[in-house]
């Protein structure tokens, strides 16, 4: 049986860093700091540029740079930018690489780990049976593999069916079959002891959300958005945010629009700013009007998405507060 790669619970924490910076260090190198990674990192996002990650490669001693833009001009920029930094530390020798890393597949994978915690937590409580939870990506369609201690010839296969719906019942109350493109699937498996597979069940992308009307700031018009990817990415946007105590008093990028799944109308005010930082702020009567920050990838794939939309978009380099 060939070997699956399975990304576990265990490394949930490590995997949901994904789209943050990661610096590796050379120990050889001490001109090479921490300190001066996180300094050239905040560089690059001040100039506008979605820094995925930044390491040091010692066999090749090079200095890796991977960002959202796959865009040549943007990838030579940066190259020279890091380049003429690096010659004013002496570090001329040092070789530098500018690569297109995949921000929005990485965002995605890291919302389907995100849930396995809470799928992990919830079956603990259902039976001493079940002992834990791992993901699977490659090959297609994602996997959620839920172990158990049961064999081929002792297992309760009303409880198994039990288990399914739960696990499923949590993937949807975290919209993440939105994430998925128009025709995808995602299974749900649950394995025995000895490895074999007990039950399997494969369930579709219900697409609940069929287009978003934005309509940026000081426009007439309204836009339509039908492109499922981008759609996908405003939605997960909506759910991954944090509660502020501030009042923004930078006029906001636009305004979006959706409805949800249960028919009802979803309004924000979005910002967005050159240093990767993004905010919401709900428009409808009745709903909570306070200001939520996004998290990091999703204000990067956002940009990404509206740069696609509007070359010339203009972005403030940072949001005041009051």
């Amino acid at each position: 049986m060939s070997k699956k790669k399975l990304t576990v619970l265990s490394s949930l924490a490590a995997l949901l860093l994904i789209g943050f910076t990661v610096y590796k260090i050379n120990e050889e190198k001490p001109k090479i700091s921490q300190a001066y990674f996180t300094e050239l990192t905040e560089e690059l996002r001040a100039k506008g540029v979605n820094v995925g990650s930044i390491s040091y490669l010692p066999e090749n001693n090079e200095i890796s740079v991977q960002i959202a833009e796959d865009d040549e001009s943007i990838m030579k920029d940066t190259k020279q930018y890091v380049e003429a930094e690096l010659e004013k530390k002496e570090l001329d020798e040092v070789l530098v690489s500018v690569d297109n890393f995949d921000f929005e597949k990485s965002y995605h994978q890291s919302k389907w780990l995100s849930a396995s915690s809470e799928i992990d937590e919830q079956l603990k409580k259902e039976s001493d049976e079940y002992t834990g939870v791992a993901v699977d990506f490659h090959p297609n369609p994602i996997k959620y593999i839920l172990k158990s201690s049961f064999t081929k010839s002792n297992y309760d296969g009303a409880e198994l069916e039990r288990w399914i719906r739960l696990t499923n019942d949590i993937i949807e109350s975290n919209d993440l079959p939105n994430l998925l493109k128009e025709g995808e699937s995602y299974k749900i498996r649950i394995r025995g002891k000895d490895k074999k597979i007990l039950l399997s069940n494969s369930f579709e992308m219900k697409p609940w959300v069929k287009d978003i009307t934005i309509r940026f700031w000081n426009q007439a018009e309204d836009e339509h958005i039908e492109d499922r990817e981008a759609i996908n990415s405003f939605v997960s946007a909506s759910h991954t945010v944090e509660k502020l105590d501030k009042v923004i008093k930078t006029e906001p990028l636009l305004r979006y629009e959706y409805t949800n799944e249960d028919r009802k109308m979803k309004s924000y005010h979005l910002w967005l700013s050159k240093d990767n930082k993004g905010y919401i702020q709900s428009l409808l009567p009745g709903e909570d009007t306070d200001t939520y920050k996004l998290s990091g990838p999703s204000s990067a794939v956002l940009k990404s998405v509206l740069h696609g939309i509007n070359e010339k978009l203009e972005l403030p380099v940072k949001i005041e507060f009051e």
